[in-house]
């Protein structure tokens, strides 16, 4: 799964700048080397999650120096991702009585008091 998101990360890279996928190497500092603004690592990021379906919160991003980095970031995602997906699976799959939402509490008469008030009028 690393050496796919190696190469997703480095298409995405290579597309955002109009190089070639060959000359994004997993060393290359994105400011330094690449003249990466953090505009641009957004977009960058932007694209990544429409193609992996994923998210990873922006405020990572600021710790994201260079290309290993990135993909360090999106495996991290990837493998949350898919641990929330395991959790959800495994409570759906559960058939313990405590994992379910008890039933609401039914009111008599939609809401109506069960008695009335002493001198109501009928």
């Amino acid at each position: 799964m690393k050496d796919s998101l190696d190469c997703l990360v480095q298409q995405a890279i290579a597309d955002h700048l109009g190089w070639p996928e060959g000359q994004i190497h997993p060393a290359l500092e994105l400011r330094r080397d690449l003249n990466l603004l953090p505009l641009d690592l957004v977009l960058i990021a932007l694209r990544l999650e429409d193609v992996a379906s994923m998210h990873f919160p922006a405020e990572r991003l600021d710790s994201v120096a260079t290309v290993s980095d990135l993909v360090h970031l999106l495996h991290t995602s990837a493998r949350s991702i898919e641990h929330k997906r395991r959790l959800r699976a495994g409570n759906a799959a559960s058939s313990s009585p405590f994992t379910t939402v008890p039933p609401r509490v039914r009111r008599h008469g939609g809401g109506t008091p069960l008695r009335r008030h002493r001198g109501a009028t009928a």
